[in-house]
């Protein structure tokens, strides 16, 4: 039997906040993570820009042919948190003349403000290399529309939402009210293309309501540290190794491992995950009967993740060639290897 096709969602609204919180992976390390943890990468289309105040706010989305650069510099900097803010609008005496009189109708300092696109640094890079496992797709800026099957589970699902009180409890309602219905949208195109979706921090408290799956992203920003670093070719060059998917799965059960252990909180979590990636590593690599000489074997507990098989600090200084060839032709096409691979970059 043929294992089906994992899939992954790069969206705009639930990715906001990748673009300017620089306590985020970059939009392009998520990419790229995508990239390495999935066969196939969706990612919608346009530039979706999000400004809030605790009295209202506006969200607005431009086609892929209508952005324009100092859109994408804003998506990168955004206005500062308590900048003021208004919306006022007024009749046009024509059709694209400016009006001669606005009425405000929305004044208040900035209390979130986002601005994401996906094209300068994903789009664009993949098409011209000619990839064949990127799609794209575009949601629009408004509502779906409730005639469709997803605009009916979306419409329902946010009406449930809006009057769970305890859902987001002392949230203001207008920052509550675009967390669920991004998350709620987002979920229900992933699941309607059968993907799965991964969110940034701010959508966390949906995240917990609708239940995590292990995708391996976690495990994978600790067993490669520098995926941000690495060029796309690199990436591809992992996707098309012959233990790719081995590493998939392996980073998966990692997490689903930890996630066992019932953490109490995230850092817990983090711990964990990291505790287990080096030692399933560690055991993987022992199982497969790779024979290290017993001060690298000494070496390696000491140093944790830090010890990188065949192109760790101790290759060439104190595995001989005969061994260090040994243990390639052994592991070459296993998912340790192509992890160690993107390792090595």
């Amino acid at each position: 039997m043929t294992q089906q096709e994992s899939k992954i969602v790069l969206p705009l609204r639930t990715s906001v906040d990748l673009f300017s919180d620089e306590r985020q992976p970059s939009a392009v390390a998520r990419a790229k993570q995508a990239a390495v943890l999935h066969d196939q990468v969706y990612v919608e289309l346009g530039f979706l820009e999000v400004t809030l105040t605790e009295h209202g706010g506006l969200t607005t989305w431009t086609p892929p042919d209508r952005i324009r650069p100092e859109q994408i510099e804003r998506a990168r900097r955004p206005p500062a948190m308590g900048a003021p803010m208004m919306i006022a609008i007024g009749p046009e005496a024509h059709p694209g003349e400016p009006a001669s009189k606005m009425t405000p109708t929305l004044a208040g300092p900035i209390s979130m403000a986002y601005g994401a696109e996906w094209h300068s640094e994903v789009l664009e890079p993949l098409q011209a290399l000619g990839v064949d496992f990127l799609w794209t797709f575009a949601t629009g800026g408004g509502d779906i529309s409730t005639s469709e099957p997803i605009g009916e589970a979306i419409y329902r699902q946010n009406s449930r939402d809006s009057s769970d009180e305890l859902l987001m409890p002392g949230v203001n309602t207008f920052r509550r009210d675009f967390i669920y219905k991004s998350f709620n949208r987002d979920l229900a195109v992933a699941r309607d293309i059968g993907a799965v979706v991964q969110v940034s921090t701010l959508f966390e408290p949906m995240l917990q309501r609708h239940g995590w799956n292990a995708t391996g992203a976690t495990a994978l920003e600790i067993a490669v540290p520098n995926l941000a670093a690495l060029e796309w070719e690199q990436v591809l060059a992992f996707r098309a190794h012959p233990g790719a998917q081995e590493a998939r799965e392996m980073l998966r059960k990692f997490e689903r491992m930890a996630a066992d252990e019932e953490p109490q909180d995230a850092r817990e979590y983090l711990l964990g995950v990291s505790q287990r990636v080096t030692d399933g590593l560690m055991t993987t690599i022992s199982d497969r009967s790779i024979h290290l000489p017993r001060a690298v074997a000494e070496e390696a507990a000491k140093a944790g993740m830090s010890f990188i098989p065949f192109v760790g600090p101790f290759v060439g200084t104190v595995l001989t060639a005969a061994e260090l060839a040994a243990a390639q032709r052994d592991e070459t096409r296993s998912g340790v290897a192509a992890l160690m691979m993107l390792r090595a970059r």
